[in-house]
């Protein structure tokens, strides 16, 4: 289902008729991935990515678990074991 939009787009482009007529890559100067290609897919969007996930993570635990985001962010050991079976218990008698 994910990979419908690009298999029909590669479907639609033109063919390259010298494709086996070209040189193959020089493996000291061609480089496959380059500066510019890192700082795009990590930089830009790696933090595009993890900024929307972290979004929609806080959204759904508000909307659908009642936990404000104030309670989740930084709470990295503030929980633990017994936080978490009183905080699903609470959920479960007032739901």
């Amino acid at each position: 289902m994910t990979d419908m939009s690009p298999a029909m787009a590669l479907m639609y482009e033109e063919g390259e008729s010298d494709l086996l007529k070209r040189p193959p890559r020089r493996v000291g100067r061609d480089y496959l991935v380059d500066w510019k290609l890192f700082c795009q897919a990590y930089l830009f969007l790696g933090i595009l990515e993890t900024f929307f996930a972290h979004l929609f993570f806080f959204i759904y635990m508000q909307s659908e678990w009642g936990i404000p985001p104030s309670l989740l962010w930084l709470a990295f050991n503030k929980w633990g074991v017994e936080g978490v079976r009183i905080l699903k218990l609470s959920f479960m008698f007032t739901a």
